[in-house]
């Protein structure tokens, strides 16, 4: 199984790492489900979790960002590589690596952010709908 994870999911995982989101992380960093991680997708997980005023610890940080470092890095896709749109332009960086490399999955706590709950074969999920999934 493939997925793609929005920030905000990776964010609450480290804030609290016990709940939903911590689970989620903690079950693609295991190696059983392939996390689909792009440029565009990590320049905004590191932007975000690097955040000062964010209360995460530098453990949970560092944590973070050596396991992205050992995780392959695809290719960002060709703009403009699905006619579906995103409400918030902000997410569609999401939406497009999720279509583009086949995602089974895109976990977000942003439902609303984008256009359906399947979208051309990407089934668009909450946090706690994952643990449901499984």
């Amino acid at each position: 199984m493939k997925v793609v994870v929005d920030t905000n999911v990776v964010i609450s995982a480290l804030l609290h790492p016990a709940r939903s989101c911590g689970q989620i992380i903690n079950q693609l960093l295991d190696g059983h489900i392939v996390w689909l991680i792009t440029l565009p997708v990590l320049s905004e997980y590191k932007e975000v979790c690097l955040r000062p005023e964010l209360p995460i610890s530098d453990v949970h940080r560092e944590w973070l960002l050596e396991a992205w470092a050992n995780l392959p890095l695809l290719s960002t896709p060709p703009y403009n590589c699905s006619s579906v749109k995103c409400p918030d332009i902000d997410d569609q960086k999401f939406l497009d690596a999720a279509i583009y490399y086949q995602a089974s999955l895109l976990i977000t706590g942003n439902i609303k952010h984008y256009p359906k709950n399947n979208v051309m074969g990407v089934k668009i999920i909450s946090p706690t709908n994952w643990l449901k999934y499984l």
